[in-house]
């Protein structure tokens, strides 16, 4: 589960919390997908992982880039959406909570070089105490080692824009909420959620909220370009 790929950049990570808030941090990282790039054994000894994947899958687009959640009352995890690839995960079994959040003065220093590896990690195989194996993409690309300090600065990272396009003829009969209206109309291709966002003076949360339900009921679909 500790890919090398990462293993400089979350000790590096783990250390800087670590001092801060006098308290170990245990780091995990995903794609936009949920799929485990990266992770201490001890989310896996406190059987985390599944809830990890889960929250992921569910909430990665309702999150915006530099956004955290706390979804655990009873649990020091925090996550922090770092790019539109990628999410780190921190977990502390002694510190509080809120103390986590200070991994937002530092959370963008890692989002380039976690987005041009984040592809290289294909496949993670995760052994739980009951002897059952889940299996998430891996990586057989050759990756770093431990002592290969990565460059952060050096990194050239690409950012992407999404466009939903309405893709189900309606026959003018729906009876969608008026904010549903306000958002679908403006689904045709070629207005980002930005765009969406800004035209509709409706919040980012609630936009990307009806743009996941319509899809899923597939009246649209998203394309992504380079910006």
């Amino acid at each position: 589960m500790e890919s090398e790929a990462f293993y400089d950049l979350v000790q590096e990570i783990e250390k800087y919390l670590g001092a801060l808030i006098g308290s170990r941090v245990y780091t995990a990282i995903t794609n936009e997908n949920g799929e485990l790039k990266f992770a201490r054994n001890d989310f896996n000894e406190e059987n985390m992982l599944s809830f990890i994947i889960n929250f992921v899958k569910t909430n990665f687009s309702l999150l915006g880039v530099g956004d955290h959640a706390f979804p655990m009352s009873n649990k020091s995890i925090g996550f922090f959406k770092v790019s539109e690839k990628s999410m780190i995960i921190l977990y502390t079994k002694k510190g509080k909570l809120g103390s986590l959040l200070a991994f937002k003065n530092k959370m963008f220093n890692y989002a380039d070089i976690i987005d041009e590896k984040i592809d290289e990690v294909t496949k993670i195989t995760i052994k739980r105490k009951v002897e059952i194996t889940e299996e998430i993409t891996i990586s057989q690309q050759t990756a770093p080692t431990p002592s290969a300090k990565p460059q952060y600065t050096q990194v050239d990272s690409k950012k992407f824009a999404k466009l939903p396009r309405l893709i189900k003829e309606l026959t003018g009969k729906e009876k969608f909420p008026i904010n549903d209206v306000k958002i679908l109309r403006l689904c045709d291709g070629t207005h980002t959620i930005m765009d969406i966002i800004k035209e509709t003076k409706i919040s980012r949360l609630a936009v990307e909220g009806v743009i996941r339900t319509y899809q899923k009921k597939k009246y649209l679909t998203l394309k992504r370009k380079t910006v």
